[in-house]
């Protein structure tokens, strides 16, 4: 368990414009972000895991459906939204099967992806 008591986004995207602005907008909302660039650095703290997961699905060496598959195997449940600038029909259907929690396009939208973590928490909107 991670020690603060706001909500906790973890970030996995090799971007990292991406992944600080994301923090940035996560943090302004009132959220405790913690962010990685490769999916195997955020696996060797996910013994530690509660909050909500941003995970990118194309990312070199270790994919985004990679990162879910080890997650499963190892029996941790966190909800997790998928994010990708390459999706479709058929990739939401696959990464919804996976286990995502929703799958959203980038550029992302602020509303959007907030929505998308709230729902993902389980966060009541009308108190957001």
């Amino acid at each position: 368990m991670t020690e603060s008591t706001e909500p906790q986004v973890w970030i996995v995207d090799d971007e990292e414009a991406v992944r600080d602005s994301l923090a940035i907008l996560l943090g302004c909302d009132g959220f405790g972000v913690r962010s990685f660039a490769r999916g195997e650095a955020f696996l060797a703290v996910a013994h530690e895991l509660d909050g909500c997961l941003l995970l990118d699905l194309r990312m070199p060496e270790m994919d985004g459906f990679e990162v879910m598959e080890a997650l499963k195997e190892r029996d941790i449940r966190i909800p997790i939204v998928v994010v990708t600038g390459h999706g479709d029909a058929l990739l939401e259907r696959r990464a919804l099967d996976a286990g995502a929690h929703a799958m959203l396009d980038k550029p992302l939208a602020e509303e959007t992806l907030l929505t998308a973590i709230r729902s993902a928490l389980g966060i009541d909107q009308a108190s957001a």
